[in-house]
């Protein structure tokens, strides 16, 4: 292993990835969220400041309050998008390697929690910069200007056509000490874990790690050693061994009443302070508090992308002899992601307006109508027919029967589909939308990247 790839391998897990898409009780929200906003909201603004940084000028409509038609921008809009950010921080080596890239969506209607996790060897054009694994655009923006964060933002948006509104960023000091301040978490291990290359501190020799089978009481070192360690398990337990230290931190919190504490509070917001970032604004982090609360226990999807057979990714080797991850489907061709993260992150105003759609080919393109069909069913429009139409046309054409109704839903197709709209007669309604394909229309041009609604919102 060089010593570039060390940095890639040790760099600090903030908040770990899920391997796979299953249910896991809502530990994010109830350590990070309750616990930290919470704490800002108890040590006031001397503190705050430290933490707030200023982002981009993209919020989340429903935490400013002003949620409708012309305030969402795209698909994806109505939920509230977190990229959490792990790094390994001041005095370690690659600090500003971003390892853990994960982005926590919640769905503020229907009171849901969607996690999507990121490999940071996936290999992206990051904006200004040019190719690079992904885990690289935070530090690129912190050498350029300090908006590591930021550039990383704009980056995980254009890869998953999805607007990302805000980011917190925790390092790995601050991991240790939230869970000393805890008092430690207890964890049950299925499997012991021998790990005789687990590297040390200095990343110039190992430190062997080795845990038995059983329940263990873990200070933040060992908590991490068990987050981390890979060397004789798989990234799926792994992963798995993750989940159970949030979750085990989430239960010791509540069970010492952290929140009802003075103390207890006190010192981790000290360690938030220093070790803990974010753009979200004091008003905004109020309102998220509220909805928390609200969320109690519930189940939370959890997805990441790998390179499992018939995967959306694949892995290789440069000629360089570097190891990359890319997009089955080639080098920048992102389409593949994006609608699997878009069926993870539906728009929960879009999915209320149950609008119908059909779509008619007229152009000359055989099944361009079936292309059109299968990409807006992939992002949860709700297709119920598909034929051709009776005449030809040259552009693509958007029929609203709705009446104005369906306001949300006719914006987003009009800006994904950059169709015109005309209005259609109630009497003649078969659907609320009809959707003309035209000559314009060329099959598989939407499943680009470039072409995205989002991709642009971050920047």
């Amino acid at each position: 292993m060089d010593e570039k790839e060390k940095e890639f391998e040790n760099t600090p897990l903030a908040l770990p990835p899920a391997r796979h898409r299953g249910k896991v009780r809502l530990g994010i929200i109830g350590l990070v969220v309750l616990g930290f906003f919470a704490l800002i909201a108890f040590k006031g603004y001397s503190i705050a400041s430290r933490i707030i940084q200023n982002g981009s000028d993209l919020r989340a409509p429903f935490l400013t309050g002003n949620v409708d038609a012309q305030t969402l921008r795209g698909e994806g809009d109505g939920r509230i998008n977190i990229l959490l950010v792990g790094i390994g921080g001041a005095g370690h080596p690659g600090g500003q390697l971003a390892d853990t890239i994960m982005v926590a969506s919640i769905d503020p209607v229907n009171k849901t929690l969607a996690l999507l996790s990121l490999p940071r060897d996936l290999y992206v054009e990051i904006p200004g910069n040019g190719w690079a694994k992904i885990n690289a655009a935070h530090a690129y923006g912190q050498e350029k200007n300090g908006a590591g964060p930021e550039l990383l933002k704009r980056t995980v948006s254009q890869v998953l056509d999805l607007p990302i509104h805000y980011f917190i960023r925790l390092d790995f000091s601050g991991f240790v000490k939230i869970v000393d301040t805890l008092g430690g978490v207890s964890v049950t291990l299925d499997k012991p874990i021998d790990d005789p290359l687990y590297p040390d501190k200095k990343l110039e020799g190992y430190d062997p790690f080795y845990l038995p089978a059983g329940t263990h009481l873990l200070n933040g070192e060992k908590a991490l050693k068990v987050a981390r360690s890979r060397q004789t398990s798989s990234d799926f337990a792994r992963a798995a061994r993750q989940q159970v230290l949030l979750t085990a931190m989430r239960d010791k919190a509540f069970s010492l009443k952290v929140l009802a504490n003075p103390k207890k509070m006190i010192d981790l917001m000290e360690i938030l302070g220093d070790h803990i970032r974010t753009d979200l604004r004091l008003s905004e982090i109020n309102r998220l508090v509220d909805l928390a609360n609200n969320f109690g226990t519930s189940s939370v999807i959890t997805h990441v992308f790998d390179t499992s057979e018939g995967g959306p990714l694949t892995s290789t080797v440069t000629e360089s002899g570097g190891y990359i991850i890319l997009p089955r489907l080639g080098q920048g061709k992102y389409a593949e992601l994006q609608r699997m993260a878009h069926e993870i992150f539906t728009d929960p105003y879009l999915a209320r307006e149950k609008a119908t759609i059909e779509v008619l080919n007229g152009s000359k393109t055989n099944g361009a109508a079936v292309d059109l069909g299968d990409y807006l069913k992939s992002y949860g429009y709700n297709v119920i027919g598909i034929r051709r139409a009776e005449e030809q046309v040259a552009k693509t054409t958007i029929i609203d029967y709705s009446a104005g109704k369906k306001s949300i839903t006719l914006k987003f197709l009009t800006k994904r589909l950059r169709a015109s709209v005309i209005a259609g007669k109630s009497a003649e309604r078969t659907a609320d939308f009809i959707i003309i394909v035209g000559d314009d229309y060329i099959p598989g041009l939407l499943s680009e990247q470039d072409t995205g609604q989002n991709s642009n919102l971050a920047q």
